[in-house]
């Protein structure tokens, strides 16, 4: 596991944008987040593994606007102490929670 993940945010068209996550994706993202700017234009937070390099050829209105580095961390860890059993029905109980060792 990376000990840490890098994250670029981007501006962009709404028509340069599916260009733009192309271009991520050739150069491996772990993922994307797309949100809306008020005026009309796209912000796009991609995160990569430090070893990334950075794409070759960007749309020409896209526009890098914060590169950092987060550290790594188990994302899923706030869910799993939030997480509580669900009722389905009248005798059918979901938990959604890892299993304790001793219940393995």
């Amino acid at each position: 596991m990376s000990t840490s993940y890098r994250r670029w945010v981007f501006d962009v068209s709404a028509d340069g944008a599916e260009l733009l996550i192309a271009a991520l994706h050739e150069v491996g993202t772990l993922g994307l987040e797309e949100l809306p700017l008020e005026d009309g234009r796209l912000r796009l937070v991609a995160y990569f593994p430090t070893t990334a390099a950075a794409p070759d050829a960007l749309p020409p209105d896209a526009r890098l606007v914060e590169e950092s580095t987060l550290p790594a961390e188990d994302w899923m860890a706030r869910y799993r102490e939030a997480a509580h059993p669900l009722a389905l029905g009248d005798r059918l109980w979901v938990d959604p929670r890892e299993p304790s060792a001793a219940e393995i």
